[in-house]
C-alpha cells in the first residue's frame, strides 16, 4: 500500500460579480459619509453665523437694558408740570413713532445716567439718549444710538451715530404704566399721562438672517419712575 501525499491550492480569486458588488458598497459607505460632513459642515456654518446674530442681539438688548434701566428724571417736589408756552422739560420721556423710508418705526427720547464716553472723553453725567431706526444700503434698515451729555440744541440724526442692530424687520416698542396698562406712545409732558414716566418698556425686534427671521424681545423695568400729578 503506499501513501501518496500531494499539495493542492485552495486559495480562490475573487469573481467579477464580488468585486462590483464591494465597488457598489464601498461607494454607498463614501457617499453617506460624504453626505453627513457636507451635512455636518453646513450645520456649522450655519450655527456660526445665527450665533452672530445672537451675539450682536444680546449685546444690543444689554446696552438698552443699561440705558432704560438708568433713566434719569425729575422728580416731585422739584419737578413742576410744564405752564403755558413753557420750555419742554430737558429730562423728558418720549416715545413716539416717525417715517424711515416707506415703513413707520418707534423713536424713543430720553435722559440716563449711563453714558458711554467716546474718543476718550471720560466725561460723566446725564446724557440724552436716543434710539432710532435709520436705512442703510448695506444692510437694510438699522437701530442707530446717539448719546450726547450736552444737548440744549434740537436733536439731529447723524450717520456717525452708532449702529445697534442692522437688518432689521421689525421693531415694536410699548410702555407700561404703573398700573400695568400698556401703551404704543409716551410723553412725560403730557397731561394725558399726568405728567409721569412708563414703569416699564418691552421692546420686541425681528432680524433678517438670509432666508430666516429671527426674534428676539425684552422687558425692562424703569428703576427712577415719576408718579403721576394730579
Amino acid at each position: 500500500m503506499s501513501d501518496k501525499t500531494g499539495t493542492s491550492d485552495n486559495i480562490k480569486g475573487f469573481t467579477l460579480i464580488e468585486v462590483l458588488i464591494a465597488i457598489v458598497i464601498f461607494a454607498m459607505v463614501v457617499t453617506v459619509v460624504f453626505t453627513s460632513f457636507r451635512e455636518i459642515a453646513f450645520s456649522a456654518g450655519v450655527i456660526n453665523k445665527t450665533g452672530h446674530v445672537y451675539e450682536m442681539a444680546n449685546g444690543a438688548m444689554c446696552i438698552m437694558t443699561r440705558d432704560l434701566e438708568s433713566v434719569f428724571v425729575e422728580q416731585k417736589p422739584g419737578y413742576q408740570k410744564p405752564g403755558f408756552d413753557a420750555d419742554p422739560d430737558p429730562c423728558r420721556f418720549e416715545g413716539g413713532t416717525e417715517l424711515t423710508g416707506n415703513t413707520v418705526f418707534p423713536k424713543i427720547r430720553f435722559t440716563t445716567l449711563s453714558h458711554l464716553p467716546v474718543n476718550r472723553d471720560n466725561r460723566g453725567g446725564i446724557a440724552e439718549v436716543v434710539y432710532y431706526m435709520d436705512e442703510s444700503e448695506e444692510y437694510g434698515f438699522v437701530l442707530r444710538r446717539s448719546d450726547r451729555i450736552f444737548f440744549s440744541e434740537e436733536f439731529v440724526k447723524k450717520k456717525s451715530h452708532p449702529v445697534l442692530l442692522r437688518k432689521i424687520k421689525t421693531f415694536t416698542v410699548k410702555y407700561y404704566d404703573a398700573e400695568g396698562g400698556e401703551h404704543d406712545d409716551w410723553d412725560s409732558e403730557s397731561d394725558e399721562y399726568r405728567y409721569a414716566t412708563p414703569s416699564a418698556v418691552g421692546i420686541w425686534l425681528e432680524i433678517e438672517d438670509d432666508d430666516r427671521v429671527l426674534p428676539f424681545e425684552i422687558r425692562i423695568q424703569l428703576k427712577c419712575v415719576r408718579e403721576k400729578t394730579e
